[in-house]
């Protein structure tokens, strides 16, 4: 198992260092499917959790223009050892469902229990968060939970062992610029899937190829069909 893991982490840390050449041949430029329509009407959270440095930075850089470029007001929050952000994530939270008419979270860390967090708001107001993606190993757990709580879409991954931020990488830029959300996650899930047999030459063996492509994997619980634009 341990080896596993070292090839799963080594074949992630080459992927993101190739990841130029990845967009490059792999990803054309996305642009707007038409007009952003409603934007003034919808706010987004994301939180990374306490990782190092160069992937607090990467992560930040990556998705802060995407969702500015969608929402009204992007609320970004990055964890430290001393300071967790729960406060400070659930005063906007509750300031975003008191004033706008759907709210999204990107929740970019791995395996969380964030979903703790929502005993202390409003059981009626969670009805406004459209959708939650979680990048967490094993997220598709948590599925019940968050749709239960009123969330209207919880989007996660399969596999205790994931390369999510490469899922999130595909995902991210087609959800933004107008693709609906099922097909954003399935075409998100074959280009990882395309992304990591390029990288299958890192990996010990094919069933750690084929593991690696399953565990990655993204699924939607909740409702699909609806793109950045839907009220």
């Amino acid at each position: 198992m341990r080896s596993k893991l070292v090839s799963i982490f080594v074949a992630f840390d080459v992927f993101m260092l190739a990841m130029p050449f990845v967009i490059w041949f792999s990803a054309l430029p996305l642009f707007s499917s038409g007009p952003i329509l409603n934007k003034e009407k919808r706010c987004v959270l994301a939180i990374r959790d306490n990782v190092n440095p160069f992937q607090k930075f990467g992560t930040r850089l990556f998705t802060e223009p995407y969702l500015n470029s969608a929402y009204d007001k992007v609320f970004y929050f990055t964890q430290y050892d001393n300071d967790n952000k729960k406060d400070s994530f659930l005063l906007a939270l509750n300031v975003a469902l008191d004033n706008y008419k759907s709210v999204d979270i990107f929740l970019l860390a791995h395996g969380n229990n964030y979903y703790e967090w929502l005993n202390e708001i409003d059981k009626g107001s969670l009805k406004k968060v459209r959708m939650v993606y979680n990048t967490g190993c094993s997220g598709s757990l948590q599925s019940d939970i968050w749709i239960n709580a009123g969330v209207s879409s919880y989007v996660s991954h399969i596999g205790s062992v994931s390369l999510s931020p490469v899922f999130y990488f595909f995902f991210l830029r087609r959800f933004i610029s107008g693709i609906p959300l099922d097909e954003s996650v399935n075409t998100s899930n074959l280009k990882t899937q395309n992304a990591i047999e390029m990288f299958s030459w890192l990996i010990s063996n094919n069933e750690s190829v084929e593991a690696m492509i399953s565990d990655t994997k993204a699924e939607i619980s909740g409702m699909k069909n609806f793109n950045i634009d839907k009220e």
